[in-house]
């Protein structure tokens, strides 16, 4: 409930359900077709009954249900499809894209996915149906949206920890077989004196190097000069003191910051809640964006009297071209602003 009413993320539990039910009735299924042989990837007696996989589908169906404790009831059951549906998402937004695995940063998930593949077929375990599905279907997720490779690692790294351990427990009796390495010891010895100052001095130590990490984005001086080179800061003091007729177009990307600073006196033409505008505003919205043709209509449609956006980019440029319908009454280095010479009303 808590979720579904934060955070449009909710779907990733309905993944994670999903994925283990498929892969705890593959694995009831082999079970009953091989009944000889231990569960896949499991010591006898670790399996999940059927009992248990009715259990785990219950809590399923009632946290379905729980979706319908949100204002938007029903609608929060086609949420999440409605919004993956938004085209504009795909084609513009680089993390509801597919990666672009030619990036550095990138890399860790092709990594993560090799690992996981080379030590399943190492480690000398069966496989086990869920983390086959939960690992398959979060790595296809992966590729469609890079904002999914961040639950990908985390279902991913258990399952690569699992199948890790028996390689490394057979390594080692490997290399003490040959006398590399002396037998394991079994008696603990109480941590002395001398350990528990050099494990209280690395403690401190990691703790100073945080403070020291912390302090900066901490200062206030900080962080209003990384606001004013990064947002449009100087340009919303501009709007505050001049007042400019609306209604604005903004940048997608100062949505949020402009909402925060100028609502209730100015509403955004667009923010980050894509979900929120559909597939043809947001459309319009890169019309306007990229100054394609018919962008002027588009502003006139929505009755646009003034204009924030970024310094440089295709709108101000073409907007400084039309000189006898916009006038620039403010630009830096961020932003710019151009009002419309005859103010429209509406929108």
């Amino acid at each position: 409930v808590l979720w579904v009413n934060l955070h449009a993320g909710y779907a990733l539990g309905f993944m994670l359900l999903a994925g283990f039910l498929g892969g705890e009735v593959f694995n009831r299924l082999l079970a009953f077709l091989t009944p000889s042989s231990s569960p896949p990837g499991r010591e006898k007696g670790a399996e999940v009954s059927w009992r248990g996989v009715g259990a785990v589908a219950l809590v399923a169906g009632v946290s379905f249900l729980c979706l319908l404790l949100n204002p938007n009831t029903t609608r929060m059951w086609v949420y999440y499809l409605d919004t993956v549906s938004i085209g504009v998402l795909r084609d513009f937004i680089q993390e509801w894209r597919s990666p672009d695995f030619h990036l550095l940063y990138t890399h860790p998930f092709i990594w993560l996915l090799l690992a996981t593949l080379g030590a399943v077929g190492l480690s000398g375990r069966r496989a086990d149906g869920s983390d086959l599905a939960l690992v398959a279907g979060f790595a296809y997720a992966s590729l469609l949206a890079g904002r999914n490779i961040g639950p990908f690692a985390l279902v991913t790294a258990p399952v690569l920890s699992r199948h890790v351990r028996p390689i490394v427990e057979r390594g080692l009796r490997a290399v003490r077989a040959r006398g590399w390495l002396g037998p394991p010891r079994r008696v603990a010895t109480p941590p002395g004196p001398g350990r528990a100052l050099v494990n209280w001095s690395l403690l401190l130590l990691v703790l100073a190097a945080a403070g020291v990490k912390a302090h900066l984005p901490l200062r206030t001086e900080f962080n209003v000069e990384h606001e004013r080179r990064t947002l449009p800061a100087d340009a919303v003091a501009w709007i505050r003191e001049h007042r400019p007729e609306g209604p604005m177009f903004n940048s997608y990307n100062w949505g949020g910051y402009l909402i925060w600073h100028l609502w209730p006196d100015y509403r955004v033409f667009v923010d980050g809640r894509t979900d929120l505008y559909g597939d043809e505003l947001l459309s319009q919205y890169l019309q306007v964006r990229f100054a394609r043709p018919g962008f002027m209509e588009v502003l006139d449609e929505h009755g646009v009297n003034f204009v924030l956006t970024e310094a440089g980019g295709f709108t101000a440029r073409f907007l400084a071209l039309a000189d006898d319908e916009w006038t620039r009454v403010y630009s830096d280095d961020v932003a710019v602003i151009y009002v419309r010479s005859a103010r429209l009303r509406g929108g």
